[in-house]
């Protein structure tokens, strides 16, 4: 199992509020990775200038991902997203790196 994939069941099982989210036929591991991939891709796709500080931004995350609000990827990418701010930055970057 992808580890990344755990660490987000992990913390949705701990939150009672997204312990429900955890059982929807979308967030399978494959299903949450390819989606990860997708959003990896689109956000590739925009060539931001680098950010000495960042991996990623959230920012421009939340840009790309609000110009594909359409896609059928959406509900699953927040479902991330949530997991992704309670990352500390050195997660993030190897999180990034690694997918």
């Amino acid at each position: 199992m992808n580890i990344w994939y755990q660490k987000c069941l992990e913390y949705y099982a701990s939150v009672p509020e997204y312990r429900d989210k955890i059982n929807l036929t979308y967030f399978t591991e494959e299903t949450a990775l390819a989606s990860i991939e997708q959003v990896r891709k689109l956000y590739e796709e925009e060539h931001f200038p680098k950010d000495p500080d960042y991996e990623v931004r959230m920012d421009r995350l939340m840009e790309v991902m609000q110009k594909h609000e359409e896609d059928s990827c959406r509900e699953t990418w927040s479902v991330w997203l949530r997991y992704f701010v309670t990352m500390g930055n050195e997660e993030w970057k190897s999180f990034w790196r690694n997918k």
